[in-house]
């Protein structure tokens, strides 16, 4: 109201004789001015200039809110009746406003802020009242046991604001966190003094003789609260412990059970736009968010914790490194979760989960890519080149918590850091350094191209090229990883022929000497020889199944292109641009990269120009594209076989004597990938004769200009694959 009395005393009412015309001054004024002058106050930074919002628009200015009756009269110390069904009301609404927050990436003022008495809360914080009670009705489950509620929940909201602050995630792309202003969660009770609280609104309860499904939910509600309370402890012991985690989801089921069978409404007025309209709103006004109808966002975060903690099973770097790649996989994480990963595995002591310090976890990494030992890797690398890997290799396990386009985009800034690491350890022995930053970097490069068709940024018509490209770089990435199992078949075969040669030596100083030095390599190097041999087969396998899924894309692009039907060419004709910048901006992130060189534009044409079945002679036309199409089913097979026996591996675990996948604490999550990619490899199969029988009618009915090639996902599929699926064009006219 005193903000509304201001504005319309600078109305003008009266006495218009007084006035002055400014016109012609105004005018000179501005005759003065360069060009290039900006006019402002000295103390207005531009940049505010973006967030700046029109007054008195009211889609733009939230002093315009018109608050109800019931709102504006809205009373804190009354108890409004019937209070257990009441506070029962307001405490249910709040926690799904919880869940509308941290799980559908609303913001604060529409869910949580939007209670009055979350509102009321912290702003007596801010007149340092911390010790509450915070309004006074007289009733004890209002002032005792909401009270403990509301404090559950901003102390959740502290510590949410203190995950954003180690700068993990986006704000306002992963979460938003707009306090209205309030500065006050700071000056908030202890955790023990708020689990306290909530204890003795438990036993409170207790002394309750009411059975009714209000105080049964009631109290499902306040244990819920001191569950997500106790989520700082991840964060400030890292405990491991996850019983808090599985009351959470014990509780939320129950209440999603007893939810139906009541008919909760909190007091009219409780939930508001009030603190968007009277406190510090740098935002335009927002309806509050329609919350979800059950508590299985808070499942869903109880899970996804689960999940991360089991990193701290890991017993090598190879069960880290794959707990990384699918953890946040298959969907995207929880953003608590999300956060919480990088920074229990990477902590302030700089270690890695409290047991390895940054370079030893980095030699671990390496030693079990190659099998040596960690004091032979070391010898020969100065301190800072390892630190340098060290913090490549971290920031790698970082950006695998990232939302799913950050993920992307978290590639594309490593690829340069892979590249000149590389480039560094050209020429320094051993070379293992080289080919496991190699091995790295070719693999960053095939997961960032791929990723793009998972976020359809690719048009039909680059399909081909970007598979091509995947292709060859999986070739690089094969040939590497066969002279590295060259590498390690060859330090097996000689510790084999010590043996050999013990058995021609005669007894003597020599004879007892090589004894030594076999049983020594027995002992200490022959087990991880023989893992990282099973580990490369493993790697081997799944290059081989990305190589087949696109050669398999890649035929059928060339098939539907000797049909007419598509080319690598945009077909909207282009004024300001050609094909071939198109390319090349497209590339452009491998542009810098040393090895493997980025093929020229004019060798993705030549691919493709030898792909395309071009026979003029009708027989031999339709002879190429049998076997295409033939060529394509048998890939499939061979996919599915590899797929099979890597899932084989994984179901056997590490010993199985064949493969060592080191999926040991994603069992379930990668078994669910390796089924998709087996999905995706018989739909590819299946589209490819659909596509074949599609074509054949297309061509009798000389109808091929109705139709154009759309890239779709499979349910059950993995989307870096897409079907390449004919479409009837739709008229825009009409």
């Amino acid at each position: 109201m005193e903000v509304d009395n201001i504005l319309g005393s600078l109305s003008i009412t009266d006495d218009f004789d007084q006035l002055v015309d400014v016109t012609s001054l105004f005018n000179e004024l501005c005759s003065k001015l360069k060009p290039e002058t900006i006019v402002k106050d000295p103390r207005f930074d531009l940049f505010e200039g973006t967030h700046s919002l029109e007054v008195n628009n009211s889609k733009l200015d939230s002093s315009l809110i018109e608050l109800t009756a019931e709102e504006v009269e809205f009373n804190l110390d009354v108890a409004y009746e019937p209070p257990l069904a009441s506070v029962t009301a307001i405490a249910d609404r709040l926690l799904r406003c919880v869940i509308s927050w941290l799980n559908e990436y609303q913001t604060l003022p529409t869910t949580v802020l939007s209670c009055r008495y979350t509102e009321s809360l912290l702003s007596s914080l801010i007149e340092g009242t911390s010790a509450g009670p915070f309004w006074h009705t007289g009733d004890d489950l209002y002032d005792k046991v909401l009270v403990s509620c509301v404090l559950g929940v901003c102390y959740l909201t502290k510590f949410v604001q203190r995950l954003l602050s180690a700068g993990i995630v986006f704000e306002e792309e992963d979460l938003n966190y707009n306090s209205m202003g309030f500065n006050t969660f700071n000056n908030l009770p202890e955790q023990d003094a708020i689990i306290n609280s909530i204890i003795e609104s438990l036993q409170l309860l207790e002394t309750y003789s009411d059975d009714s499904l209000h105080l049964t939910m009631l109290k499902h509600i306040l244990k819920i609260m001191l569950c997500l309370v106790h989520l700082e402890d991840h964060l400030t012991n890292y405990s491991t412990e996850t019983m808090h985690l599985d009351e959470l989801i014990e509780n939320a089921n129950l209440v999603n059970g007893i939810l139906p069978q009541l008919q909760l409404s909190p007091p009219s007025g409780s939930f508001s736009t009030h603190i968007q309209k009277h406190r510090s709103n740098q935002f335009p006004p927002r309806k509050i968010t329609k919350l979800p109808t059950d508590y299985s966002g808070f499942i869903t975060i109880s899970e996804d914790i689960k999940t991360v903690l089991l990193v701290y099973k890991a017993d090598s770097a190879l069960e880290t490194y794959q707990f990384a790649r699918f953890f946040n996989k298959l969907k995207q994480r929880h953003v608590i979760a999300r956060i919480l990963f990088p920074l229990i595995f990477i902590r302030d002591d700089r270690t890695v989960l409290g047991r390895f310090s940054f370079t030893h976890f980095y030699s671990l990494h390496v030693k079990e890519f190659s099998a040596q030992t960690p004091s032979k890797l070391l010898s020969n690398i100065g301190s800072e080149l390892i630190q340098e890997s060290s913090n490549i290799l971290l920031e790698w396990y970082q950006n695998s918590s990232q939302n799913t386009c950050r993920y992307r985009q978290g590639f594309n800034r490593q690829l340069i850091l892979w590249d000149s690491l590389q480039a560094q350890f050209e020429g320094i022995n051993p070379q293992i350094y080289c080919s496991w930053t190699y091995f790295m970097k070719l693999s960053s490069m095939i997961e960032f191209s791929l990723k793009g068709f998972d976020l359809n940024i690719y048009k039909p018509f680059e399909a081909y090229s970007m598979f091509w490209y995947v292709y060859y770089l999986s070739h690089h990435l094969e040939n590497l990883l066969k002279d590295c199992q060259n590498d390690i078949e060859s330090n097996v075969n000689a510790i084999h022929s010590m043996n050999k040669k013990l058995k021609k030596l005669k007894a003597g100083d020599k004879k007892d000497q090589l004894r030594l030095k076999y049983r020594f390599a027995m002992d200490n190097e022959m087990e991880q020889l023989q893992t990282t041999k099973q580990f490369l087969n493993y790697l081997l396998e799944e290059v081989g199944i990305t190589k087949s899924l696109c050669l398999i894309e890649v035929f059928q692009f060339a098939i539907l292109k000797s049909f007419h039907l598509i080319d690598n060419k945009n077909d909207v004709p282009l004024k300001f641009s050609n094909e071939k910048l198109i390319h090349n901006l497209r590339f452009k992130p491998f542009n810098s990269i040393g090895v493997p060189e980025l093929p020229e534009y004019e060798v993705f044409q030549q691919t493709l120009k030898d792909f395309t079945i071009t026979e003029e002679e009708e027989t031999a036309f339709d002879i190429k594209v049998e076997r295409a199409t033939t060529f394509i089913e048998n890939e499939a097979h061979k996919i599915i076989a590899s797929i099979d026996e890597i899932m084989r591996g994984i179901k056997g675990g590490d010993n199985n004597g064949v493969l060592v996948t080191g999926t040991r604490l994603v069992q379930e999550l990668s078994l669910e990938y390796y089924s998709k990619l087996k999905h995706t490899s018989k739909a590819l199969a299946v589209n490819s004769k659909v596509v074949i029988g599609a074509l054949k009618r297309i061509i009798e009915d000389k109808d091929s200009d109705n139709y154009r090639v759309e890239l779709i996902h499979t349910a059950d599929g993995w989307n870096y694959f897409p079907i390449q699926t004919l479409k009837v064009k739709e008229n825009r006219h009409k």
